[in-house]
């Protein structure tokens, strides 16, 4: 088990790494995943490593870097925008 988001998303890392040292990387994640795909991000940027690509769905986490980007005005206007296109969805 992992104490904390950081820990979680640096062990992902590690493992991507391990696989695909050269990079660039293509993120995605959704709901909890998203926040995980953002800090393995942050971390993988932190380490010099490209990232191409971040994809992330329905992630609001309260108190993480995540949610401090969809803050104001901008943030309830991307939460409308991920509703709407949520709704057009059908399994």
């Amino acid at each position: 088990l992992f104490d904390s988001v950081e820990a979680l998303a640096g062990a992902c890392v590690d493992r991507l790494l391990a696989a695909d040292p050269g990079g660039p990387y293509a993120l995605c994640g959704i709901s909890f995943g998203g926040v995980i795909a953002f800090e393995m991000a942050r971390q993988l940027s932190a380490r010099g490593r490209k990232v191409a690509h971040l994809i992330v769905l329905d992630a609001y986490m309260p108190n993480t870097a995540a949610m401090a980007v969809f803050t104001g005005d901008r943030g309830g206007q991307i939460e409308m925008v991920g509703r709407h296109l949520c709704g057009q969805w059908s399994l």
